[in-house]
């Protein structure tokens, strides 16, 4: 993890677990799966 601080947004992160082949969403926050996934194509 990294400590970024306070978040702006007022909502919990978005906590993802890439430990495996797929990957796996913790906690959906502000920033949502589908958008996470288009960012990694």
């Amino acid at each position: 993890m990294i400590d970024g601080g306070e978040c702006s947004y007022g909502a919990a992160s978005t906590i993802l677990d890439l430990s495996k082949e797929r990957i796996e969403v913790l906690r959906e926050g502000p920033i949502t799966k589908d958008a996470i996934l288009s960012a990694l194509r």
